[in-house]
């Protein structure tokens, strides 16, 4: 059967879990196996998303080369506009990223496409959200971030995905700022009363051109009456900038981000010092204290204080761990002492010490019998995640999973392929093979929702659509039937 290539491009988008990808991503859930990692060399690199619409589009990321050694800097997921490029995006933001040193992620966001009163923007927003997710996962998980200071941000059309995730995930979204936002054009909105009432908290900026025209410019003028109207929040903010469009000039968001909303900063990290520190989280408050490190007044109390409490934190660390090296530690004792420590030089040292343990540990689970040692390796590998020794496991586990692959790859699609596929993705993640086996689910996904959406009997097609998003369900094209079959099934 061939199938239109504008279908096909719509509907090219990778299948992934709605509504764990997106939690998991910035909770940094699951561990990274190594072909996820992101390197953290500054400059631009561009990497393969499997969320996106086409194998060509990559996201972005900029690691600014002025960053210090062991700072977590802060974070803005940028979009780009309709018919915009992740790099090049990212490469708009290159000098405010030097200048105030924080790092840049710029996605391939679908709904960046469309506009809010589209039939279609539920499921691009989903597809976004589960995109956004995977990518935050590689990045908080790869990278030093400073965790309370993301912003998402957004031009044109790209301010959609991006409203959408300060609207309804605020908890992930400490700022938004906008470059001639046009995120609502008039109508509906893909947003509840509810959800636009608690974005009132929310620091935003939107900026625009002197010289704004035409149909971008009456959207964006939409855009700005209505959310002025709607949030009602001191918060947010409109800049006018001389001289043309200026839908290409980040520097007045970067500098309003890290420099005019500094005393938020400052206040909110001195408030987690102060409970981290009460609660003797001692990882978190170590956070906190470099933070307030980094953005604090040369001649800042809070700079004394901050100092003061990582000193702290380091003595008690190292009579901490040197109390467990008198006793005979065990490896789970070290492992305990680093993650308890972690980011301390004696956490460090724990770490050392742990390691040799750690990779007899892993011979004798390479050794277990064969039907459990895809078990055996995923617990190791939780339990020694972060762990160099983790790598070799993750190896292990990904070639122990090839021939399984392989096989499922032979049976023909309407024979077992898929079940034997999810077998495969369930029994051995994480690994790249399991996410190999999860991508051609996916693409055998959309190719049967393909034929099912070109079906001209109402009837049968919604039955079928009920079934598909059954047997996908959890996934993104699971998603995407259910919202199809709601089309077909809605009172006209």
């Amino acid at each position: 059967m061939h199938l239109p290539i504008a279908l096909v491009l719509l509907l090219c988008a990778s299948a992934g879990a709605v509504a764990d990808e997106f939690t998991i991503g910035f909770a940094a859930g699951r561990p990274l196996h190594p072909g996820e990692r992101i390197a953290a060399t500054a400059g631009l690199a561009q990497y393969a998303c499997r969320y996106a619409r086409q194998p060509a589009v990559r996201f972005a990321v900029y690691i600014p080369r002025s960053r210090a050694a062991g700072d977590a800097l802060p974070v803005v997921f940028a979009s780009h506009g309709t018919g915009g490029r992740p790099a090049a995006e990212a490469a708009l933001w290159e000098a405010a990223a030097e200048q105030h040193r924080f790092i840049v992620v710029c996605p391939g966001y679908w709904s960046a496409f469309a506009d809010p009163v589209d039939a279609g923007i539920e499921q691009r927003l989903s597809h976004d959200k589960a995109m956004l997710g995977d990518i935050a996962r590689r990045v908080l998980g790869s990278l030093d971030v400073d965790r309370s200071m993301i912003m998402h941000s957004g031009v044109r059309n790209g301010s959609i995905p991006i409203w959408d995730i300060a609207l309804r995930h605020p908890e992930v979204c400490t700022a938004v700022s906008l470059r001639s936002g046009t995120f609502w054009t008039g109508g509906r909105t893909p947003w509840s009363r509810a959800e636009l009432a608690q974005a009132g908290s929310i620091a935003a900026l939107i900026t625009h051109g002197d010289a704004e025209s035409g149909d971008a410019a009456a959207g964006y003028l939409k855009s700005v009456e209505f959310f002025t109207r709607t949030l009602r929040s001191e918060s947010f903010l409109r800049t006018v900038l001389p001289g043309g469009p200026q839908t290409t000039t980040t520097a007045p968001l970067a500098a309003w981000f890290v420099e005019d909303l500094r005393p938020r900063w400052l206040k909110r990290a001195m408030r987690r010092l102060q409970a981290a520190r009460k609660a003797r989280r001692w990882e978190a408050a170590l956070a906190a204290a470099r933070t307030v490190l980094r953005i604090a007044p040369p001649d800042g109390s809070e700079r004394e204080k901050a100092a003061q409490a990582i000193a702290e934190i380091e003595a008690a660390a190292t009579s901490a761990i040197g109390e467990l090296d008198e006793r005979a530690p065990t490896a789970d004792d070290w492992r305990a002492g680093a993650a308890t420590w972690a980011g301390t030089v004696a956490g460090r040292l724990a770490a050392e010490r742990a390691a040799p343990m750690a990779a007899e540990e892993l011979q004798e689970v390479l050794d277990a019998p064969a039907d459990a040692l895809a078990a055996a390796l995923q617990r190791f590998i939780d339990r020694w995640r972060g762990h160099a020794v983790a790598d070799e496991a993750f190896a292990a586990l990904d070639a122990l999973a090839r021939p399984e692959l392989d096989q499922a790859r032979s049976l023909p699609v309407d024979g077992g392929r898929v079940p034997a596929l999810h077998r495969v993705a369930d029994r051995f993640s994480p690994s790249a093979a399991a996410d190999d086996a999860r991508a051609e689910i996916d693409g055998i996904g959309l190719t049967m929702l393909e034929a099912t959406l070109l079906m001209k009997d109402p009837a049968r097609r919604a039955k079928l659509l009920e079934e598909f998003g059954a047997q996908f369900a959890g996934t993104l094209v699971g998603e995407r039937a259910r919202l199809a079959l709601g089309a077909v099934t809605a009172p006209r």
